[in-house]
C-alpha cells in the first residue's frame, strides 16, 4: 500500500516536543499495510531487530494482557526485559518500556531524531506505528535486554514488528472477527495472517480453540519445524493467584506459561516461585481496572475501565459486569468505539448490563461520531437512557449528576477512551 501525504522531514528533531510533532504528521499516513519500508529504515540502521531475543505475540484479544504476564514472571527471575506494546493510555513512551519502566523522554527524543535522519538520507516516508516499531527495536538493541517481547498492532503478516528475521516462542492467543476489512472475513483467513509471525525452528503456544484455525496453525508449524503448544492440551491453565481480573485472564495467564516453559526448554532459568510472584504482580492498566473515586458527597462511586474493543472483548466484559451487578447495581457506560469495529454486536451484547449509556468520541481519526450509534443505542435500552457527551470530561459529569453511591461507571469501547478517562480520573 502505497503512502500518501506529504510530509516535510528536513528540520532536525532536538526536542520531546519536536519527536512528538514529527510522529503526529506521520500517524496522518494512516495505516500501511507492508513490511518494505521498515525493512529498508532497519537495513539502514543495522537491522537492530536481529540484535534482540524476540518472544512475539499476536492475536484478537488479549495480547497486552499475556505481554505483561510474560515480561512479570520474567522479571521475577531477574532478566531485563524489552516490552513493545500498543496503544498506549496516556503517553507514547509507553510502548516501549524495559522492566515496565518506560523509555524516557530523552531517549525516546534520540531514538526517534535517529530515526527521521535515517527517512531524511532514505527519502522514505513510515507511519506513526512504524517509526515506534523500529524505534523499539533500535531501544531494545542498545540497550541489550535480556530478551524482548514484541505485541503485533494488526494481524502478523504484514505487521510492522514481523520484520524480525526469528523469534525463540509466537504466542497467538485466540483468533476471532476483527480488522475484516485487512484480515480477511473468515477465521482461517485471520489465522493465516497471525501464523506469519512463526519463525523457523520455533515454539508456538495458543489458546485457540477452532478446529479451522487450529487445522492452520499446524500447517504452519510444519512447514516452520516450530513445536505446537496448546492451552489446555500442553499447558494447563494455572488456578493460583492472578494480578489482572477476570476469569478469562486464566487463559491468558495459560499463554504466558506457555512461554515461560518454552523458555526453560531453550535453557532460561525460570524458578516457580518466580512464575508465581509474576503472575500474581501483574499489573496492564486499563483492563478491567477499578478506581474507587470520591463523589460530590463523599460517597465511593465504583469506575471499571476496560478497553474492550470488539465483540469478543464485549462478551468477557460483559460476563464480568454481570457478576459485579448481582446486587443490582446501576451501570452507567461510557462508550465510544472505532468506527471500523463491529459495534452494532457490541451493542447487542453490552445492552443487557447498561441501565444508561453516554456516547463518546475517542480521540483518534478512526473514531465512530456518536451520532451514528444513538439510533442502535436506543433502540437496545430506551431513547431516555441513552445520551452523547463532547468530551470524556462532561460524560463523567453527566455520570455523576446521575449517580449515587451504589453506581458502577464503566469506561469502554476503545482504549483511545480509556486512555483519556483514567488520564482525568488520576487527576481528579
Amino acid at each position: 500500500m502505497a503512502l500518501a501525504g506529504n510530509l516535510c522531514y528536513n528540520k532536525k528533531i532536538r526536542s520531546f516536543t519536536e519527536a512528538i510533532s514529527f510522529l503526529e504528521k506521520a500517524e496522518k499516513l494512516g495505516i500501511n499495510f507492508g513490511l518494505a519500508g521498515v525493512i529498508k529504515a532497519c537495513g539502514y540502521l543495522g537491522d537492530p531487530q536481529d540484535k534482540i531475543k524476540v518472544i512475539h505475540v499476536a492475536g484478537t484479544n488479549g495480547k497486552g494482557s499475556v505481554c505483561a504476564f510474560i515480561s512479570g514472571i520474567l522479571q521475577s527471575a531477574g532478566y531485563r526485559v524489552g516490552l513493545y506494546s500498543s496503544p498506549h493510555l496516556i503517553d507514547v513512551e509507553e510502548r516501549i518500556q524495559i522492566n515496565r519502566v518506560p523509555i524516557s523522554k530523552k531517549d525516546f527524543s534520540r531514538v526517534i531524531s535517529r530515526i527521521h535522519d535515517t527517512l531524511v538520507a532514505l527519502d522514505l516516508k513510515l507511519t506513526y506505528f512504524e517509526i515506534l516499531t523500529v524505534a523499539a527495536f533500535l531501544y531494545f538493541a542498545e540497550q541489550k535486554v535480556d530478551l524482548a517481547i514484541l505485541e503485533v498492532g494488526m494481524g502478523g503478516r504484514l505487521d510492522a514488528t514481523n520484520v524480525v528475521s526469528s523469534s525463540l516462542i509466537s504466542v497467538i492467543t485466540n483468533i476471532d472477527l476483527d480488522h475484516t476489512q485487512y484480515l480477511g472475513n473468515t477465521l482461517a483467513k485471520i489465522a493465516r495472517e497471525k501464523a506469519a509471525i512463526i519463525k523457523r525452528d520455533s515454539i508456538l503456544v495458543t489458546a485457540a480453540k477452532q478446529p479451522e484455525v487450529l487445522s492452520v496453525f499446524e500447517r504452519k508449524c510444519r512447514q516452520q519445524h516450530s513445536l505446537f503448544w496448546r492451552v489446555g492440551r500442553d499447558i494447563a491453565v494455572p488456578t493460583g493467584q492472578l494480578g489482572l481480573r477476570g476469569e478469562h485472564q486464566r487463559l491468558n495467564a495459560a499463554c504466558a506459561l506457555g512461554a515461560v516453559k518454552a523458555l526453560r526448554q531453550r535453557g532460561y532459568k525460570i524458578k516457580q516461585l518466580a512464575i508465581r510472584r509474576g503472575l500474581a504482580k501483574t499489573s496492564w492498566p486499563g483492563r478491567l481496572e477499578i478506581l474507587k473515586l470520591p463523589t460530590a458527597n463523599c460517597q465511593l462511586r465504583t469506575i471499571i475501565l476496560d478497553g474492550a474493543h470488539n465483540p469478543a472483548g464485549a462478551e468477557t466484559l460483559a460476563t464480568y459486569l454481570n457478576g459485579e451487578i448481582r446486587a443490582c447495581k446501576p451501570v452507567t457506560l461510557v462508550f465510544g468505539v472505532l468506527k471500523d469495529k463491529d459495534y452494532p454486536e457490541m451493542i447487542r451484547i453490552m445492552a443487557p448490563v447498561a441501565t444508561r449509556v453516554i456516547l463518546v468520541r475517542p480521540g483518534s481519526e478512526r473514531a465512530l461520531p456518536p451520532r451514528r450509534m444513538l439510533a442502535l443505542w436506543r433502540k437496545a435500552i430506551g431513547a431516555g437512557k441513552v445520551s452523547a457527551a463532547k468530551d470524556i470530561g462532561q460524560a463523567f459529569r453527566q455520570a455523576r449528576s446521575a449517580a449515587d453511591g451504589n453506581s458502577l461507571v464503566c469506561v469502554c469501547g476503545s482504549l483511545y477512551v480509556v486512555g483519556t478517562a483514567r488520564k482525568i480520573l488520576l487527576k481528579a
